[in-house]
C-alpha cells in the first residue's frame, strides 16, 4: 500500500466525529464542521434515490459552502464528480458531458452565473433542493427531453452500474486540446499528505482563497484540506475583483492566503499605506520571484513564495520553502535543502514535476 494509516474518507468522518471547530465560511453563508453530519443526513435523504443509477455527476455551482457540502457528498457517497466551468460554452460543456460520460448535472437557476441553460440530458436544481428540503418532499429532476425520460424508465429494470474508484474528473483546454486527470481516493490523500508534511495547519489557522474547482488543486485545498486539517476557511467568491479579495483582509486576521497574480498586486497596493498584521504567508504561481509586488510585501515581512506554472495555485504543490527534513510519502527519509534566492521552489515530498 502507498499509505499507511486510514484512508481518505476514515480520515474524513474521523474528524466529524471529533467535535471538529472549523468552517467553510463564505459571503452569505456559513457552514460549521460540527453540523456536517445532520446536513449530510439531509442530503442522503433528498439525494440517493434520484442519483441511484448515476455514477458520474456533473457539478456547476457557485463557489459558496452550501456547494462545497455537495462536493463532500458525492466523495463520501463515491461518485465520480465531474466540474463544469461557467465560462465553457454550451458546445464545451456538451463535449465534457460526452467524454466523461455524465448524464446528470447539480446546477443553480441563475443564468447571471451558468451563462447558458443546461445541455444535459437530466438537471437538479440547488434551488429545487432547498424546496425540497424545506417542505420535506421529493426532490424533483428535470428531464430534458423524452429519450432521457425512457432511459430513465429502463434503467429500473437493469442493474446499477458498478462503483468507480474515480472520484473526481478534471478537464482543461490547453489551446484546441482537451487535457483529462482522473484521481481516486488515494491520488487525493497524497496530495493532502504531501501538504501536511511541509506546512504546518494549525487548527485555529483561517485560510483565505478563492480558487477554482475545476482543478485538482482548488478541490484539494477548499474541500480536503481545511475538512482533514480542521481549519476555517473563508471563501471569497466567484464574483470578487482583485481589489474585493485583497481588501477583505483588512477586516479579518487571515494568516495563509493563495492568490492570483492579479490578487498578489492588489494585497501590495494596500500595503503601501495599511498594516496587515495577520498575514504571515502569501502563496502565487506564475509570478517572477522577483516581481516589485512580491518583492515589497516580503520587504513587509509577508512571507511571499512564488512558484512558475501557469495554473493559479502550482504553487502550493512546488514551494521554494526553506530546509526542509522528514519524511517522503512512503516513509522514508527525505531533505530538501535551502531555496535558491529567486527561484521558484521544489516540488513537495512524494510529487513529481513533469518539465
Amino acid at each position: 500500500e502507498l499509505h499507511a494509516g486510514p484512508g481518505l474518507h476514515q480520515r474524513i468522518t474521523g474528524v466529524l466525529r471529533n467535535n471538529p471547530q472549523g468552517s467553510w465560511d463564505g459571503m452569505l453563508s456559513e457552514v460549521p464542521f460540527s453540523s456536517l453530519p445532520g446536513r449530510l443526513a439531509m442530503l442522503n435523504e433528498l439525494l440517493t434515490r434520484p442519483l441511484a443509477r448515476h455514477q458520474k455527476v456533473a457539478v456547476l455551482l457557485p463557489k459558496d459552502p452550501e456547494s462545497l457540502l455537495i462536493y463532500l457528498w458525492l466523495l463520501i457517497n463515491r461518485k465520480t464528480t465531474v466540474p463544469i466551468r461557467p465560462d465553457w460554452t454550451n458546445e464545451e460543456r456538451l463535449y465534457i458531458m460526452n467524454q466523461s460520460g455524465a448524464r446528470i448535472m447539480i446546477t443553480v437557476n441563475d443564468l447571471n452565473f451558468t451563462q447558458c441553460a443546461p445541455v444535459e440530458d437530466e438537471v437538479i436544481y440547488l434551488e429545487d433542493m432547498h424546496e425540497a428540503m424545506s417542505q420535506r418532499k421529493e426532490l424533483h429532476v428535470i428531464c430534458k427531453n423524452l429519450h432521457a425520460a425512457g432511459r430513465e424508465l429502463r434503467s429500473w429494470f437493469h442493474r446499477s452500474p458498478e462503483k468507480s474508484d474515480v472520484l473526481v474528473e478534471f478537464y482543461r483546454k490547453e489551446e484546441i486540446c482537451w487535457k483529462h486527470t482522473s484521481l481516486d481516493a488515494t491520488n487525493l490523500l497524497a496530495a493532502v499528505q504531501s501538504l501536511r508534511q511541509v506546512h504546518e495547519f494549525r487548527r485555529d489557522a483561517r485560510m483565505y482563497h478563492n480558487l477554482p474547482m475545476s482543478t485538482a488543486y482548488g478541490y484539494v485545498l477548499e474541500l480536503l484540506i481545511p475538512l482533514v486539517c480542521d481549519l476555517n476557511l473563508s471563501i471569497a467568491g466567484d464574483r470578487a475583483n482583485d481589489e474585493q479579495f485583497a481588501r477583505a483582509l483588512l477586516s479579518n486576521d487571515y494568516a495563509t492566503v493563495i492568490a492570483t497574480p492579479g490578487q498578489l498586486r492588489a494585497i501590495a497596493d494596500i500595503a503601501h499605506s495599511k498594516n496587515i498584521p495577520f498575514l504571515t504567508h502569501l502563496f502565487c504561481a506564475d509570478i517572477h520571484p522577483h516581481d516589485a509586488s512580491a518583492q515589497f510585501l516580503q520587504s513587509r515581512g509577508i512571507a511571499v513564495y512564488c512558484c512558475a506554472g501557469s495554473d493559479e495555485t502550482t504553487s502550493v504543490f512546488a514551494i521554494n520553502k526553506a530546509n526542509y527534513y522528514g519524511r517522503d510519502i512512503v516513509g522514508k527519509p527525505l531533505e530538501q535543502e535551502a531555496l535558491e534566492q529567486g527561484s521558484v521552489g521544489k516540488p513537495l515530498p512524494g510529487s513529481s514535476v513533469k518539465v
